[in-house]
């Protein structure tokens, strides 16, 4: 089953921010390199809370993150995002988590998606 994944933003108003795949436990997500990539770490951005939800309480595996100005595709586990991740708040954001770019494998053009074990 897939699930949106929303945060509520200061307005009161839901932002998507992602599906997350209850049965393969793959959190889908797209990312805008000009919002969502830091360049200071190489690190893509992440909601730290919502990661946090999917990780405790639907059992987590994984995220692929679709590259939207390029189209391409990457996949990160679980195991690498806990030993990599970097926490940074910006206002008006809640806390983000930063995992870097190298710890993201990129996915081949045909492939659906990953099973991470």
């Amino acid at each position: 089953m897939l699930m949106e994944t929303t945060i509520k933003m200061d307005d009161n108003t839901e932002k998507k921010i992602g599906i997350f795949d209850t049965e393969k436990k793959l959190w889908y997500i797209r990312r805008d390199e000009k919002k969502h990539f830091m360049r200071k770490l190489k690190s893509w951005g992440l909601d730290n809370k919502m990661y946090e939800i999917l990780k405790s309480n639907h059992g987590l595996k994984g995220i692929i993150l679709n590259e939207m100005n390029s189209l391409k595709r990457y996949i990160c586990p679980l195991e690498d995002i806990e030993t990599n991740k970097i926490f940074k708040y910006f206002k008006p954001h809640r806390l983000q988590i930063f995992i870097p770019k190298k710890h993201w494998k990129k996915l081949k053009d045909n492939e659906e998606y990953v099973i991470i074990k």
